[in-house]
């Protein structure tokens, strides 16, 4: 490949590459970081008001813990995404760096060049070029000595253009080089900072599970009682689901275990299966301290906790809302469950809201999505705390597959 393709190849890859398309990339993963570390920080405020109302607080609890771990992984998160980023920036440091060095050698390669033609052009003069053309033995070899002659001026001045155009383009890589060096700064500083925050974290989480476990006895009966009290709530759900399933005489002789849908029944059931991973979350802030399923207790050893349904973590005297269109199914208290109890059939579905302060609704009413349907319950310790469940007939569901990803 000669010089002078060569060099349009590397300004045509320059371009593209640390360009339009570079440009591009950048603003989009740049975007995507800021999307990102907004959201976390979101998470850290959430937690951190939440954490406010417990630290003056008579004992270590573990409202509190969860707080911190939810603070914990936010931090983390943010030090994940500004590692993908500075990883990011080192990947296009490299690339400008071996940009750079390739337009530099071929800069030095132009001059050397142009230097040797200006040289020999200096040794031709004027009248030498004349008798050059005029010296010719025919019309046709004066006519290609003086194409050749135009052709030699013509790539001169070409010379020179590509020199202005490639000192151009390295100034351009080299301000882009030193622009992002000073990113990477910025951005390692930020990483730094995080990471104190998250050691501070971790030693505060470190100090309440020693506080915590101090109170094991007291852990373990909250623990059996919540035991108790979820198992009277799922026989209160199985209850409710053998009452609608005598709506219809088919479903009770039947004997599925499943309730029997009308055509309005099974269009609301379709409508609340089609807004899977869409539904509004039951209060407007909050995070979830304790997932589905099983998990090991956050500090008694060799205990776990099998939770029906999710524990949102929010605010005294927060709304609860319902998810979905749908009509009450009960109100209850049980013993064990802190605050009251309501749940929302949606046809085959239906979903619960456990640990309520005040109700405003009653047992067969009619309710759309986002009615308020009561006030979160905030216990001794100042943590409020809803559970929330998802069933469909006697299939309980992950509600974190359910609720829109804030």
């Amino acid at each position: 490949m000669t010089l002078c393709k060569r060099i349009v190849w590397v300004l045509l890859l320059s371009m593209m590459s640390l360009g339009g398309i570079g440009t591009a990339f950048a603003q989009k993963s740049q975007e995507q970081l800021e999307k990102e570390r907004t959201e976390n920080q979101r998470r850290i405020t959430e937690a951190a008001k939440t954490l406010e109302k417990t630290l003056s607080d008579r004992k270590a609890t573990l409202g509190e813990l969860s707080a911190l771990q939810q603070q914990a992984e936010a931090r983390q998160n943010i030090i994940d995404a500004l590692s993908r980023e500075l990883a990011r920036l080192d990947s296009n440091l490299s690339d400008l760096a071996r940009l750079s060095s390739s337009l530099e050698r071929d800069l030095s390669n132009l001059k050397e060049e142009y230097g040797e033609m200006l040289y020999a052009t200096s040794k031709t003069r004027s009248y030498d070029r004349l008798l050059f053309l005029f010296s010719s033995a025919t019309f046709d070899q004066f006519l290609r000595r003086l194409k050749y002659l135009q052709q030699y001026a013509e790539m001169r001045s070409e010379q020179a253009r590509q020199i202005v155009s490639v000192q151009k383009n390295l100034e351009d890589q080299q301000t882009k080089l030193n622009a992002t060096r000073k990113e990477k700064e910025v951005l390692l500083t930020e990483q730094i900072a995080e990471r104190a925050k998250l050691l501070a974290l971790q030693s505060d989480q470190k100090r309440l599970v020693s506080r915590l476990n101090s109170r094991a006895s007291d852990l373990r009966k909250e623990l059996d009682d919540r035991k108790k009290a979820d198992q009277r709530l799922e026989k209160l759900i199985a209850d409710l689901i053998r009452r609608e399933m005598r709506k219809t005489s088919k479903s009770s002789s039947s004997g599925s275990g499943r309730m029997a849908l009308t055509p309005e029944t099974a269009m609301i059931s379709s409508s609340f299966a089609a807004n899977k991973s869409r539904l509004i979350w039951p209060v407007q802030v909050g995070f979830i301290s304790t997932g589905f399923g099983t998990h090991p207790h956050p500090v008694l050893k060799n205990v776990t906790i099998d939770n029906p349904g999710v524990d949102i973590q929010t605010n005294e005297g927060e709304k609860v809302r319902v998810v979905f269109d749908g009509e009450v199914g009960f109100v209850a208290n049980i013993p064990g469950k802190k605050g009251r109890i309501v749940s929302v059939l949606h046809g085959e579905y239906i979903t619960v809201y456990a640990g309520l302060r005040e109700v405003n609704v009653t047992t067969g009413a009619k309710v759309k999505a986002k009615d308020v349907i009561g006030e979160v319950y905030t216990d001794k310790d100042g943590i409020a705390q809803l559970q929330f469940q998802i069933w469909k007939n006697n299939e309980r569901l992950d509600p974190q597959a359910w609720l829109f990803r804030k």
